[in-house]
Parts: structure tokens; sequence; C-alpha cells
């Protein structure tokens, strides 16, 4: 892939921060905050990507971001401070002046071509995958205005064999006042790994395992009975399931068979291996479905038992969030679980937290929890870094509180970005961004902590900033001199 930019896109990766970074000692000192491993870090994120990978490459395990989508409208502007001559850009990017011109001259004056969003897009991605674990993975929303051009920066910086999927987020419903009439109802989230060693998984002992008295010892858990193979295509499974017990009747659907045939029905039903609805009243089913034992998983799954494979195949129907982690094995979908929230679910979060809509387009905190569900632990890294509303620090939050005392651990990083002077930010007394990030996090956190009073985990933050003009004499930077932090 090749774009007006890219030499200079490698170069701003390669060049040592020019910036120190340096934390708020007031706030760090307090109980609450002393010696807490979140980190929420003031500044330009590319500057504070590369203080981190002092003290945090290979040590990641999941990143989201929600990046500029380049629409036009919503602020992406390219705008570099840095200050080369096209002869000094040329020698130190190895391309010739007239083409280091025509790069100073987006740079300087300011652009929101493909171009110039690639050549912001890159350095960041490529510092973010050296920070990222072998088996880490991240996660990056995006709309159609940057998409195609998205997955080819990824294919390039992760590896093309790294794709793991572009799974589609529907954000609002659907609007009437649209050009042609098609309204753009749902973003991307794109899905890549830093290498093959990724896998999501939740625990097997988190899965739905029944215990009953028909089957002592033998915890057994459910699945659809049915395929998605018509009548034609297997006419054998084509055919009206009758329940022994109760004589009831239930036709098979054209669209979807069943997963046993008319003839090995009965020895999957001696076998224990279907379940009708009028066998337990707990399951709450309408249709037939089919049992699978635990100790029969885990012959199967051997040493890989708990791991979740991954998928392009999700039902839309699945249910609570609980069910869609822990219930299903196959987790990445070309359809996200219906229930993991909208636009609408984001603002609403953040109007009951402030009082009022000072942030606008949002995301739920159920969408985000959801992906670091799927693909961390109970002690990973979540590194968000373009952190907006906080939304990633509140799902890693509710989600650790929802657990047995979880321990995952965030940094998130967001530039001071002036608020609009008439926005309700502003009139909130938010005058940037940041401030917003800062008192989404701290207000989150008490609500957590009274819908959760069990939970003996922390809320607490260590509040950084990286101010601009600092050479490193050293080379070494905050994280790696003067911080306790851990990776």
């Amino acid at each position: 892939m090749n774009w007006l930019g890219k030499s200079y896109a490698r170069l701003l990766r390669n060049l040592p921060p020019e910036t120190l970074i340096s934390e708020d000692k007031t706030h760090n000192a307090k109980p609450e905050n002393a010696g807490s491993q979140n980190l929420l870090i003031r500044g330009d994120n590319l500057e504070v990507l590369k203080h981190l990978k002092n003290a945090y490459t290979n040590s990641v395990k999941m990143i989201y971001i929600d990046p500029p989508y380049n629409t036009g409208s919503d602020g992406f502007v390219y705008q570099d401070d840095r200050k080369f001559t096209p002869a000094e850009l040329a020698l130190l990017a190895n391309i010739d002046e007239d083409e280091a011109a025509r790069i100073l001259d987006f740079t300087d004056k300011g652009s929101n071509s493909h171009s110039a969003w690639l050549t912001f897009m890159y350095p960041r991605l490529y510092i973010a995958r050296e920070l990222l674990k072998d088996d880490g993975v991240i996660f990056i929303s995006i709309d159609d205005n940057e998409a195609a051009q998205l997955k080819l920066l990824c294919d390039e910086v992760f590896g093309e064999g790294n794709f793991v999927a572009q799974l589609p987020w529907r954000k609002r419903t659907a609007k009437s006042d649209v050009p042609f009439g098609i309204s753009q109802d749902y973003e991307w989230i794109f899905v890549f790994a830093k290498s093959c060693q990724f896998i999501a998984a939740t625990k097997g002992k988190e899965r739905r395992y029944y215990e009953t008295d028909d089957f002592p010892d033998r915890p057994w858990r459910t699945h659809d009975l049915t395929k998605q193979t018509t009548a034609a295509e297997r006419p054998n499974s084509f055919f009206t399931m009758v329940d022994p017990k109760t004589g009831k009747k239930y036709p098979a659907n054209p669209n979807a068979t069943w997963r046993v045939t008319k003839d090995t029905f009965q020895d999957y039903y001696n076998k224990g291996k279907i379940v009708f609805p009028d066998d337990y009243d707990f399951l709450n089913i309408s249709n037939p479905v089919m049992r699978y034992f635990k100790d029969d998983d885990m012959k199967k799954a051997g040493e890989d038992f708990g791991k979740v494979a991954v998928s392009s195949r999700l039902p839309e129907n699945v249910g609570t969030l609980a069910d869609a982690v822990a219930e299903y094995l196959a987790i990445f979908s070309r359809t996200l679980p219906e229930n993991i929230g909208m636009t609408k679910e984001g603002t609403k979060e953040i109007t009951d937290l402030f009082g009022s809509k000072i942030f606008t387009f949002p995301k739920p905190s159920q969408l985000i929890k959801f992906l670091v569900s799927i693909s961390s632990k109970s002690n990973d890294l979540i590194l968000d870094f373009f952190a907006g509303s906080g939304t990633t620090a509140h799902a890693v939050m509710q989600l650790n509180a929802e657990g047995q005392n979880g321990n995952r651990r965030y940094i998130c990083v967001q530039l001071p970005e002036k608020t609009a002077e008439k926005s309700e930010a502003r009139k909130a007394g938010y005058p940037t961004i940041f401030d917003i990030t800062k008192a989404r996090i701290e207000k989150a956190a008490a609500k957590i902590r009274v819908e959760h009073p069990d939970y003996t985990g922390r809320f607490g933050l260590q509040n950084l900033s990286n101010g601009r003009q600092f050479q490193a004499a050293s080379g070494q930077g905050f994280f790696a001199r003067t911080t306790g932090f851990a990776a």
C-alpha cells in the first residue's frame, strides 16, 4: 500500500519522543489512587505511545480504539507542528525534495485527505502493535469513509494473515431523511491479532452447565438443535419431531432443518442428547434442543477445553451478554449480539452520569465490555489511546466489578482537544475532551462502587500528562526511569 506521506509516517514512527511525561502528584498521592496501575494520560497519543514502549512493549492484551473517521464533519484535520524544511525531510525520509515539499504542504496547512489520515494512523498503529503481547488483539471502530484504507493499512502493519474479523456494529435504527434513501446504520469494528497465538477465550467453568438428578455427576449444557440447511439440502433431517413422553409435535423449519435425521433421532434421544421443552421448567425453551455433557466436551477439547475457537458465525439472538460470552463457541461473528447497545445507549450513559449530553456519538459501555470480555482475562492490561468520553475505562471497571473481583488494568490516552465554545460540555465546565474523559471515569467509578458494594478491587487511577519540546538525553523516558508501574 502506498500513499503520499507514507515515507513521512515511517519517519514519525522511529523518531524519539519530544516530550516529557509528568504526573499529577497531588491526585496520585490520594489513598484511592496511590499505587494504582490504571493510567489516564493527557496528551498527543503518538508521543505517549512512544513513551509507553519503555515499560509496556509486549505487555498489552487488548487494544480498543475509536479514531477519527475522517467524515469531513468530524473535525479531523492532520496538522503536524514538527518543523522540517523540504531538504531536511528529504534527507531524513530518503525521498526527493519535490515529494518532501508536497508532504509538508498538507502537514503544515492541515488536510483531511485519505493520504493525510493514513499518515496520521500509520505510526500509531505500528507502535500499538509493538505494545501488544504475542497473543494480543486490537479492535478498531471505523465507518465507511476510511474502512477500505484501514483494512489495507492493518494488513501491512499487523500482517494480512492476522486479520480476524470485520464486525458490523449497528449504531442506530434506520433514518428516513438520508441520501438515496439508504440509511447508514452500521459501523465496522476491524479485529487484528498480533500473531497466530491469539485465541478468543472464556474459561470452561464459566460456561452454563446444569446439574440435574436424572444425570448425577454429569453436568450438561444445551445447544441449538437446528442447522442452517434447507429441506432440499437435507431431506432426511426435515421431519416432525415427537416428544416420546408427551406426544407433542415439533415440525422442522424448511430453512433450518434438525441436526439429527429421522433415523438417528431415537438413538440420540435414548442417550439423553435431546431435550424437549417439557423436560425441565427452568430452561424456558419452546423447541427441542441438543444436550452436550461436560465430560464429553472435555474429552473432545483436550488441553484446549475452555478455549473458544474463532468462528465467522454467531446467532443474532444470543440473549444476555453473559450468554453471548459463556454459552456460545462461536464468538466472532458477522453480526454482534443484538443487545450490545447502540449510540443512543452510549448517549444515555453520558446523560445519566453528567446530567446533560456533553459528548456526541459515544460508544455504549456494553459494546466495549463485550469486546474486552472475549479477548482478555482477569489480570490483563487494556489500552485505549483515543479515549474520548472514557467508555473503555468504564467498561473495564464494570467488568471487574461484575466478575469475581476482576483485576483488569487500563491505560487511556486523550488529547486535551478543546470543546466547542457553545457546547453543552463547555456550559457544564469541561473546556477539553480530556476533562470529560477524567470526569467520566471518576463518575463511573463512583456509580459502580455503589452498585457493587462487595467488590474489593480498586477504582483509582494515576493521572499523567506529556508536555512538548523535551529532548530526552538518556532516551529512556518517564516510565522506564521514574515509575513503579508494572507491565
